[in-house]
């Protein structure tokens, strides 16, 4: 098989027609108008090619890089089973996660699934919620570099390079839709401005549903807030559960040397992680409202190491405490507070919603020109997220705000920008067959 093409094009974008703002470059070389047979070992061989400048960008840009040698997604599934887990265990510790919609998420078929991005939670969040599964993740390149790298790679995400997005990197995009692995993209392009709406969209979501001829791209709303809900039950749980504690440690204080060195090791391995977490949380306040790991991860690290610490000490200390004494009673108490007031704000911890919409077929788009179709779809797109996060922000979606991120192709950042998990792609038009973007 034959495939016509333009003589300087690779997957139909120009080689090298554009200077770094997507403005025609005077001095590279354009187009030629005629067309040259092309066969399809040349196509792989320029893909090849294309492959080796993406890796050799990559760490020109990012000294340190370590992500995937080829600038590709490289899933490993023994690492992700052992990871997963884990990452869902830490993001029920620090969020209550709260998900609507699961019976939208597709059991088969080729599928994208589209987040809003209001922090930089949102990608191990999307990772924890989705669970077990070929998951591929479009990643911003400044994430492969030292440890992180060959992690977030084993994880199944891929990086591009956001000043100058490699023809490989789009490849890969579309050839992981048509073979139907599920793809997560950020069509924001990057955090969101306002943590109650969303931006406008970048096209590169579409691009990749109408020429990886997707089945459906499945919507997603992401919201946090602070749990203002009254829990009874819980707080009911954690009056108990310190009352339980203050009275089993009163009694086993009396049953001799070695029950009273567990009894202080347990008070004070209560007393050291309530002190030393809120210590360490209140050293590294929240700075930027769409980075809370810092903060989180500090009273997490604090509070281990004031249990360790706490646990420790009473221990050593406990025999010389004698039994029923005031000295004794005391620090019991104190203990039973301080884990009253950790389980307190466990049930009280920042709630994150996420809600799957209804999937949008893509079907309808792909009878239209490939640029009309990535535009319509990215427009469509951005009213179904809005309405999304609308319903969980309880502030109005403007269906009359742009929809469409308009430039080429390097999103608006925050005034302060954190590390990002998006992707970003050209703002030039989208190549596709004149009469339909299935193959003819």
């Amino acid at each position: 098989m034959q495939i016509s093409m333009p003589q300087n094009t690779v997957f139909g974008w120009p080689a090298a027609a554009t200077g770094s703002e997507g403005t025609p470059d005077p001095k590279a070389p354009q187009a030629d108008t005629p067309t040259e047979e092309v066969t399809l070992a040349g196509l792989r061989q320029e893909l090849m090619s294309s492959v080796s400048d993406a890796v050799t960008s990559f760490q020109k840009r990012l000294p340190g890089y370590t992500g995937p040698a080829d600038g590709l997604s490289h899933p490993n599934f023994k690492t992700q089973a052992l990871i997963k887990p884990v990452n869902r265990f830490i993001m029920d510790t620090l969020f209550r996660v709260e998900v609507e919609g699961e019976e939208n998420i597709p059991k088969e078929g080729k599928n994208l699934f589209c987040p809003t991005h209001p922090t930089v939670v949102d990608p191990p969040l999307i990772a924890a919620v989705l669970g077990q599964g070929d998951y591929r993740f479009v990643a911003n390149v400044i994430l492969f570099k030292g440890k992180g790298g060959p992690l977030i790679t084993a994880m199944g995400a891929f990086p591009v390079d956001r000043d100058a997005p490699s023809r490989a990197t789009i490849q890969h995009g579309v050839d992981l839709v048509k073979q139907g692995t599920p793809l997560v993209i950020f069509p924001e392009g990057g955090i969101s401005e306002n943590p109650n709406q969303i931006n406008p969209l970048k096209r590169g979501a579409a691009y990749f549903a109408v020429h990886g001829e997707a089945d459906r791209i499945v919507p997603i709303g992401i919201h946090y807030t602070k749990d203002d809900q009254p829990r009874p039950i819980g707080e009911l749980k954690t009056y108990l559960l310190a009352g339980a504690l203050v009275a089993g440690t009163l009694l086993g204080s009396t049953l001799g040397p070695s029950a009273q060195v567990v009894t202080g090791a347990l008070t004070g391995a209560m007393t050291g992680a309530f002190a030393l977490g809120n210590v360490a949380r209140a050293l590294v306040p929240q700075k930027k409202w769409f980075n809370p790991f810092p903060t989180k991860l500090a009273g997490l690290g604090g509070g281990l190491a004031g249990m360790l610490t706490g646990g420790l000490v009473g221990a050593l200390t406990a025999g010389g405490m004698a039994p029923g004494s005031m000295s004794a009673v005391v620090r019991t108490l104190a203990a039973g507070f301080c884990a009253q007031q950790m389980m307190e704000d466990f049930v009280h911890r920042d709630v994150a919603h996420i809600k799957f919409g209804k999937p949008m077929e893509v079907e309808p788009y792909l009878s239209q020109d490939g640029h009309k179709a990535v535009k319509a779809l990215t427009r469509d797109l951005h009213a179904e997220l809005g309405q999304l996060k609308a319903e969980l922000s309880g502030v109005p979606y403007d269906p009359n705000a742009p929809r469409i991120r308009p430039g080429t192709g390097i999103p608006v950042l925050p005034k302060t920008p954190a590390p990002l998990v998006y992707y970003s792609m050209p703002e030039e038009p989208m190549p596709a067959p004149k009469s339909s973007c299935r193959p003819q």
